[in-house]
């Protein structure tokens, strides 16, 4: 079992890995607010890798750990900034709808492909592609429609994989990529190094 834990004094956050009587077995320890982490095989050896998305300031990371909480590497995933009103500042709220391994760039190596999304900050939204383990950015996507849900298949037998999105009208005021959060699109994008509508 994993259990998410943040410290709201000092910012940082940690998961905590306990097993079937709910006794500790490991704790690994991030440098930021710690979201629900998900299971991919980051370093390709066929055993599930524990994926933390961790925010730090402005910046949304990802940390990797095995299942026995070794700590394998991070990467950056992006950075957005606090939405300024009339009221105040709207923090940055980014929150990671999906990460999966692929390999998009068709060099043999799977990479990190991830979607983002954001409420009242707006942005950056859309899908990102990073190479592991250096944490390059080989492309993204930005999209100022608010994701809301996807499908990832080859929905046009082709032998590429595709992410078919359909964004809901949140009305944040967003507008990128020729798309705005004040309509509903359904999107259809091919998963190459640089995504493609």
């Amino acid at each position: 079992t994993i259990r998410v834990w943040n410290n709201d004094v000092s910012g940082t956050g940690a998961i905590q890995l306990l097993n079937y009587q709910g006794a500790l077995i490991d704790q690994v320890n991030y440098a930021g607010a710690v979201f629900a982490p998900r299971f991919i095989d980051a370093d390709d050896d066929g055993d599930a890798d524990i994926a933390t998305p961790f925010i730090r300031h402005d910046s949304l990371f990802l940390g990797l750990a095995d299942a026995n909480g070794k700590h394998l590497f991070h990467l950056l995933l992006t950075s957005g900034k606090p939405r300024i009103e009339a009221g105040g500042p709207i923090p940055w709220d980014p929150f990671v709808s999906l990460v999966m391994m692929l390999d998009v760039d068709a060099d043999g190596k799977k990479d990190l492909v991830s979607i983002i999304t954001t409420g009242l900050a707006r942005e950056p939204r859309g899908i990102f592609v990073h190479s592991l383990p250096d944490g390059n950015l080989i492309g993204k996507m930005l999209i100022g429609a608010h994701i809301g849900s996807y499908i990832v298949e080859d929905l046009d037998a082709d032998g590429r994989t595709e992410i078919l999105i359909g964004s809901t009208a949140v009305n944040n005021g967003a507008n990128v990529g020729g798309f705005d959060d004040a309509r509903s699109y359904l999107i259809l994008v091919e998963l190459e190094p640089t995504p493609r509508i």
